[in-house]
């Protein structure tokens, strides 16, 4: 589904970096973060293939609002065959019980959410963080003091299969 683009030296010299440790990709706006973070995702989804519950992994998207998920949404159905879940705040995920969202990652191969959702997952345990083959924040500087990103992070230290972690941004922060 993605023959329709082909990448500059750039974007390939971006997503080979992100394939290989993790990274922050800083372009301005309009130059392929997007298209960068596809890639990488499609190149990983080998993982994604076997369900979640029979030991496969998931990716997940983080953005930082509701019109965003629905973007990446679209974006990811647009040139994947991937099974792609949207989750924003409004749907009262706060309620949802463990299997539900154990019903939900075995239905579904990305996730897109606001990070206080994932937060949210990882306090309850209702996620296994070393099931997440990648980690991509949108919006990455925003990640700064005690943003739920900081806090997403630091819960990674002590894994043993730590995702790959894929930041994208147009504004760099000091």
């Amino acid at each position: 589904k993605m023959d329709d683009f082909t990448p500059r030296n750039y974007q390939e010299e971006l997503m080979n970096i992100g394939l290989q440790q993790n990274t922050i990709v800083f372009l301005p706006t309009g130059s392929g973060k997007t298209f960068i973070s596809l890639m990488i995702l499609k190149r990983l989804s080998g993982s994604l293939q076997k369900a979640y519950g029979d030991g496969g992994k998931i990716s997940v998207i983080l953005v930082n609002t509701i019109a965003l998920v629905e973007q990446h949404a679209q974006y990811i159905n647009d040139h994947t065959t991937l099974n792609v879940g949207q989750y924003t705040g409004e749907m009262n995920l706060d309620f949802w019980p463990k299997d539900k969202w154990k019903d939900e990652f075995d239905k579904h191969q990305v996730f897109i959410m606001t990070c206080q959702i994932l937060v949210n997952l990882v306090n309850q345990c209702f996620v296994d963080l070393n099931k997440i083959n990648l980690l991509i924040f949108d919006e990455c500087h925003r990640g700064v003091n005690d943003h739920s990103m900081r806090q997403l992070m630091k819960s990674f230290e002590s894994l043993y299969d730590p995702p790959r972690v894929l930041g994208l941004t147009a504004t760099l922060l000091n």
